[in-house]
């Protein structure tokens, strides 16, 4: 069994033999990048945020050699966890909040343009309010399993409010 992020884009290969047709089959969840037709396929696999095991199969048939079959193998996919948020500029002292896709209790961590550390909290939504102007770099760690990755990240810019406009001509 094969292992994949969404994502991804693993080759499959077969041995092939002069003369030999080859059609590969994937599931709605995978979409064969390139190689139709032939002993390797390039698939691009995506999750649509879910853990999915599918299976990719493979028919052959040589006529010159008397030969036919097919091949199969089970393929596990696993989503990408992601900051939902990802808007790159906020005002100064108004409260903000970053959701992940699967809005699941992880590890927030901020950091200032320094890369200190200046905040973290575990929970699903990452509610914060910058005192300061700047950029800050804003993380996120899960290790659950059923992610093909434990780690999202996101610069943002804190930018100070802009004055209101005396008249306007």
């Amino acid at each position: 069994q094969r292992l994949f992020g969404d994502g991804n884009e693993p080759i499959y290969e077969i041995p092939d033999f002069k003369g030999t047709k080859i059609n590969w089959n994937v599931p709605p969840s995978g979409t064969i990048i390139q190689g139709q037709g032939t002993g390797a396929v390039i698939v691009k696999w995506n999750s649509d945020n879910k853990y999915k095991n599918e299976t990719l199969s493979v028919s052959f048939e040589n006529c010159q050699i008397g030969c036919n079959g097919t091949g199969q193998i089970p393929i596990t996919i696993k989503p990408k966890l992601k900051i939902d948020n990802k808007t790159k500029f906020f005002c100064l002292n108004n409260p903000i909040q970053f959701t992940n896709n699967f809005n699941t209790n992880s590890l927030w961590q901020v950091y200032d343009s320094n890369n200190n550390l200046i905040f973290f909290d575990s929970k699903a939504v990452l509610e914060y309010e910058f005192n300061s102007s700047g950029r800050y770099y804003i993380k996120i760690i899960n290790n659950d399993i059923k992610y093909c990755n434990q780690t999202d990240s996101v610069y943002i810019d804190i930018v100070p409010p802009i004055n209101k406009p005396k008249s306007i001509s």
